[in-house]
């Protein structure tokens, strides 16, 4: 016995020597324990990733706690090594509660990235703090697959799986193929886990969630086969029973691979005289998105078939303007066509539907060689009222109708249209001013200059002689004055929000006059006890008292 333990001990310090990391991964399995002790630390002292899977299946196969700890000591002696941390990470996330402690000891003595995002996960798991999960960086990413195939991740409820694999997914982690059926129950088909048997399958899933997403992922997977399954599907959610937005999501994926069929379906509802049903089939077009479909429902618009489809023009511009910047981005390559009527349009879409492209867009329809068209989106760009806006305007001014650039620049209250005003025309009669209550600057107050109507001075009888303006941050406002008579008195009106239980919502009228042709600077003084307006000249800069 002695000799046969002594010549192993001596193949042990051979295969060290040697560095004979296969050698001694074999010795793990061997049947004398004290070999396979004296191998596990053996491949500890030489730390070679190599040995990464030897001592992982060591660690969590052995019958011997010795040869499971220091397979684990081991694998933190290789902790440099990714694979060790993944190794030691799915220890930590396994069935043994002594092991998971051993590992994660193991990994809190590692200094690397890896390691402590490992932990930063485990943390997480511990006190349920999945919403957290995120702020641990990129780098948890890889630590949630491995838990997400780990057998304390089997362990737990239905629901959790459910809600960690959630998150998971959104983070971009990879779940093992085994959660198929999970994934597909909460409408989540991931390349490379299902195959397009699964996604087929999908498409009949009772939840309609599952369904548009099995959709969506065919769509993806650029097979122009699947839409003869889909096209099925499509025939039966269009019917009573099914979901709309199911059949949405199978047109829109339909057509992604060539199939126009969904499309035409609801091409054809538009022009139906059920206004509810034309409704809903533009929804339809809009929520597919493609510049196809959003075509359809804009020449609609803009060539209404004739009798009973003409009636469903405002329903249709009604989801075009309720569809928003979409809408514009789908759109907007038709600025340059040839129809002036269509470009019209589009000015009065972009107006509506708002778009962070919407300056520029306007800008360009500013200069179109349609005088109405110009005409229609030099005030949509006043209707803006932003910095920008004003800023194109006054760009403008020598390439389009001056008049016309200075009378959209005159409605913009941002502090830049009356500047650009000023600067454009020194004659321009502005005022800017300050809007107080017992010296405290008002904010989101509404300010307009009025003037009595000529001939009923006496009675009153006041209309508007500026743009509404509303103060900003610090009560300051400003304005630009057109076509005032001088010889007729002019009022300030002021209207601060309504508070509960406060004055406020009523509106406040002090007498003004004007320097014509100059730029006015005022303080606005609010007086509560006589709902009236005091005001003040003098330079904007100074302190009001």
């Amino acid at each position: 016995m002695y000799c046969r333990e002594m010549t192993a001990s001596d193949m042990i310090k051979e295969l060290i020597a040697r560095r004979d990391i296969r050698g001694l991964g074999r010795e793990t399995r061997n049947r004398n324990v004290l070999i396979r002790r004296r191998a596990v630390q053996a491949l500890g002292e030489l730390a070679d990733p190599e040995a990464v899977p030897q001592l992982e299946q060591a660690a969590l196969n052995d019958s011997d706690q010795f040869v499971q700890q220091w397979s684990i000591d081991a694998l933190r002696r290789s902790g440099r090594s990714p694979a060790a941390v993944d190794s030691l990470t799915r220890i930590m996330f396994g069935s043994d509660r002594r092991l998971r402690s051993l590992a994660e000891q193991a990994l809190r003595s590692l200094a690397t990235e890896e390691a402590r995002a490992s932990l930063a996960l485990r943390d997480r798991v511990v006190r349920n703090q999945w919403r957290d999960i995120a702020g641990s960086g990129d780098t948890v990413v890889h630590p949630l697959s491995i838990l997400l195939g780990s057998d304390l991740y089997a362990t737990w409820p239905t629901a959790r799986r459910k809600e960690i694999l959630q998150y998971a997914v959104a983070l971009g982690a990879v779940p093992p193929p085994g959660h198929r059926k999970d994934l597909a129950a909460s409408g989540l088909f991931i390349s490379g886990v299902h195959t397009i048997g699964d996604l087929i399958k999908g498409l009949t899933h009772r939840n309609a969630t599952v369904r548009g997403a099995a959709a969506d992922t065919l769509a993806a997977a650029g097979l122009p086969w699947t839409t003869r399954p889909m096209y099925r599907r499509f025939k039966r959610e269009i019917r009573g029973d099914g979901h709309p937005d199911v059949a949405i999501s199978l047109a829109r994926a339909m057509f992604n691979l060539g199939d126009s069929r969904g499309v035409d379906y609801y091409r054809a509802l538009i022009v139906r005289p059920d206004s509810r049903a034309a409704a809903e089939a533009a929804r339809a077009l809009a929520e597919i998105g493609h510049i196809e479909t959003w075509e359809i429902l804009f020449w609609f618009v803009t060539s209404p078939p004739p009798e009973s489809g003409f009636r469903n023009v405002p329903t249709i511009l009604s989801v075009l303007e309720a569809s928003g910047a979409k809408a514009v981005a789908g759109l907007k390559h038709l600025i340059h066509h040839e129809d002036s009527k269509a470009r019209r349009l589009l000015v009065e879409l972009i107006t509506r539907c708002g778009s962070p492209e919407a300056t520029s867009l306007l800008g360009i329809l500013a200069l179109d060689a349609d005088p109405e068209t110009q005409h229609a989106a030099l005030d949509a760009l006043a209707q803006i009222n932003t910095r920008e806006a004003a800023e194109k305007l006054a760009s403008l001014v020598d390439e389009a109708p001056r008049s016309w650039v200075l009378r959209a620049l005159a409605t913009i209250t941002d502090p830049t249209g009356p500047m650009k005003i000023r600067q454009l025309e020194s004659t321009a009669t502005t005022l800017e001013g300050i809007v107080l209550r017992e010296g405290k600057a008002l904010v989101g107050v509404s300010v307009q200059l009025l003037q009595a109507h000529e001939g009923q001075k006496d009675t009153l009888n006041w209309r508007a002689a500026s743009a509404r303006a509303e103060t900003n941050s610090e009560g300051a406002f400003a304005l630009t004055v057109f076509g005032i008579n001088p010889e007729l008195p002019l009022q300030l009106k002021i209207v601060p929000p309504a508070i509960s239980n406060r004055s406020g919502g009523e509106s406040f009228f002090g007498d003004l006059k004007l320097f014509q042709g100059t730029a006015n600077r005022i303080f606005a003084h609010l007086d509560p006890f006589f709902t009236r307006v005091l005001i003040e000249f003098r330079p904007l800069e100074d302190k009001p008292t």
